[in-house]
């Protein structure tokens, strides 16, 4: 339960990066966020 609760909040989380600037100097900050998930 808090697993799937964590895993939305990342999703959550990097969707709201994709659309700040920040990740456009950090290009794999988003991948990183996504081999979590897995």
């Amino acid at each position: 339960m808090l697993a799937d609760l964590f895993r939305e909040l990342l999703v959550v989380l990097d969707s709201v990066l994709a659309d700040v600037p920040f990740t456009s100097l950090n290009p794999n900050y988003s991948l990183q966020i996504n081999t979590l998930l897995v």
